[in-house]
Order: structure tokens, then C-alpha cells, then sequence
């Protein structure tokens, strides 16, 4: 009877040591299991915030997508977005414009930059094509057709050319024939980048969208007023490498608004504040040529550049026969007239 007892004991003695040990296990799974919620719900969060935050920016800070993970999300968050404004689904992978907001922008902006600009500046293994799906209204599309066909080697100058299909008619050039694109305004002031070709001196809009649309934030945004009274003020300056060079205002006034300003300062304020050097002002315009918010064109004088803006143009004078430096100025001041300008020794009181 004695020995009974013991046994019994002994089991409830292992009972509880077994109950014990299975409390100290789901204790141990439980913590684990909130650990690893809380790292997936840490990772969801930085992902997100990552979407949220992100500004594609052509400018000084381009920003690269690293993760495949944020990438996928931006593209995922754009074709809802294009859901919601009743873009059928079956265009949801191509560049679309409606009510002027572009989608897929950067479609458009690689295709153009491989294919549009410089001929032969691109070697291509096969024909690509771009279409750009234009809604007038939900139940009225036009298209537009970009098509580059490669050339057989050795057969032309140009490795291939464009075929460009638009308002229902074909243009096919016997050479290589660019796009071009340049920013225009509305009447309500608003910005818009118009892509069009030239046939025979005319020019053949193809279409346009709203700058804003893109995403595109330029870290500093030039303003022009013009101003016939302002004939000429000059700063001297350096540039990167130490060389003495000038920036020239004529005909008018210059201020810029940095991102996140409420604001706009004067040119001779930011550059005496360091906001900007001689430098940065040709980088933020060969940023704004990217996304087309101004055209860029080169000379063959030794490596002028003119950046022409909706109101107003900004040269690079880099000749061989010329002073060298940058010269903001009305729409109708011309390469030579800019070289004046930069001469140190030119000056009106």
C-alpha cells in the first residue's frame, strides 16, 4: 500500500515537472513568435515609409532604387492609382496621359533617351516600340505609335531610325529623324512638356503632360521676370576646378526657390550664401533638360550650351574665341550675343 502510494507521488511529481517544462516551451514560442512579428511588422513599416518618401529626382540627389521590394510597390501603388482614374487595365503597363498626368513616366523617358535624341548613339540587337496612350475623354483614346527599327550593319551612317505613327498618319524618314520635346506653359500659367517632329520646317505635336505629374522636384527652381530697365548685372565667380568664370543677368530679374521654401531669394543672395555656385546652376539645368522642363541644344564653337526654359534661357558660353560663363537672358537673346555679355571687361553702370 505504502509502495502504491510512492508510486503515485511520483508520477504526480513528473506530471508536474512535465506541465512546468511545456509552460516554460510556450512561454519561450510565445516570445519568439512576437519577436518575429514585430521584425516583419518593423520591415513592412520601413518599406512603406520608403514608398512614402521616396521623390524620383533627376537632380543633384538622384535617388537609386536598391530594393526590388520598393520597386515593385511604386509600380504596384501607380497602377492602382491609375485604376482609380478609370484607366482600363489592359494600358496599365504602358505610358498613358489623361486629364495631363503622365503614367509610367520613365518608360517614356528610356525609351526617348535610348532612341529620340542622338542618332547612333544607341546599338539596339532588335526593332523597339513605344506606345503612348492619350485619353480625350474615358471613351475616346488616341494613340501614338513610336516604333525604332535598327538598320542592317554596314548599310547607313545611323543605326536604325523612327517610325512614327500619330493622328492616324505614318512618318517614316530615309534617315534617322529626332523627337523632340521643350517645356510650354497654359493659359493659367501651368507647366506641360509637349513632345513633337519636325516635317518640312512644321512641327508635328505628338502630345504633352503636366511637369508636376512626374514626380519631378528640382531641388531649386529658377525664376525669370524681365525686365528692359536691368540691362546687365554680373557676378564674378569660380568654378570647381578654381577657373575664373561670371554669371550675367540681362534684361531682367533672377531669383530661385529652393525645395521647401515658401519664399524665392535673389540670385546674388543664394550665391553669396553659397545656395548656389557656378556649378550647381549648370547641374540643376541639365537636371531640368532630363525631365523637360527645359530643352537643352549644344553649339559647335567649342561647347556652348543654351537651356532653354518656358520664359527665359540660360547659356553656357564655352567657346574657343570667348570668355567663358552663364548668362541667364530673354528668350530672344542669341549665342553671340551672349559671348559679349561674359567678356569681364563688358560692364554697364
Amino acid at each position: 500500500m505504502e509502495e502504491n502510494k510512492n508510486t503515485n507521488n511520483q508520477k504526480k511529481d513528473v506530471k508536474k515537472i512535465v506541465k512546468t517544462i511545456l509552460i516554460v516551451v510556450n512561454i519561450i514560442l510565445f516570445v519568439w513568435l512576437v519577436k518575429e512579428l514585430w521584425v516583419l511588422f518593423d520591415a513592412y513599416n520601413s518599406t512603406k515609409n520608403q514608398v512614402d518618401n521616396l521623390t524620383v529626382n533627376y537632380s543633384l540627389d538622384n535617388i537609386n532604387l536598391d530594393s526590388t521590394e520598393v520597386a515593385a510597390q511604386l509600380k504596384r501603388d501607380e497602377q492602382e492609382e491609375m485604376k482609380k482614374n478609370g484607366i482600363s487595365e489592359e494600358y496599365l503597363t504602358e505610358v498613358v496621359i489623361k486629364n495631363g498626368d503622365i503614367y509610367n513616366y520613365a518608360k517614356l523617358d528610356d525609351f526617348y533617351n535610348k532612341f529620340c535624341v542622338i542618332p547612333g548613339s544607341y546599338q539596339s540587337e532588335a526593332n523597339e516600340t513605344l506606345k503612348v496612350i492619350s485619353y480625350k475623354d474615358d471613351s475616346n483614346i488616341d494613340e501614338v505609335s513610336i516604333h525604332y527599327e535598327i538598320w542592317p550593319k554596314g548599310e547607313v551612317l545611323y543605326d536604325g531610325k523612327l517610325v512614327i505613327t500619330a493622328n492616324g498618319e505614318t512618318f517614316e524618314g530615309e534617315y534617322f529623324h529626332p523627337i523632340f520635346r521643350k517645356p510650354v506653359k497654359d493659359d493659367e500659367g501651368e507647366l506641360f512638356i509637349n513632345y513633337y517632329y519636325v516635317v518640312d520646317g512644321n512641327q508635328r505635336d505628338l502630345f504633352k503632360y503636366r511637369l508636376s505629374s512626374t514626380s519631378y522636384l528640382g531641388t531649386i527652381e529658377f525664376r525669370f521676370s524681365e525686365n528692359e530697365e536691368e540691362k546687365l548685372v554680373k557676378y564674378p565667380v569660380q568654378d570647381a576646378e578654381g577657373k575664373a568664370k561670371t554669371i550675367s543677368v540681362v534684361g531682367g530679374v533672377v531669383t530661385v526657390l529652393e525645395r521647401g521654401a515658401t519664399e524665392p531669394v535673389f540670385l546674388q543672395e543664394a550665391i553669396e550664401s553659397g545656395v548656389l555656385t557656378y556649378d550647381r546652376i549648370l547641374k540643376i539645368a541639365e537636371a531640368d533638360s532630363c525631365y523637360g522642363k527645359c530643352q537643352k541644344d549644344m553649339f559647335k564653337d567649342g561647347g556652348s550650351v543654351v537651356y532653354e526654359y518656358a520664359d527665359f534661357v540660360i547659356y553656357e558660353v564655352n567657346s574657343i574665341e570667348s570668355a567663358h560663363g552663364i548668362v541667364f537672358a530673354t528668350k530672344s537673346m542669341t549665342l553671340d550675343q551672349a559671348k559679349n555679355w561674359v567678356d569681364p571687361a563688358i560692364t554697364i553702370d
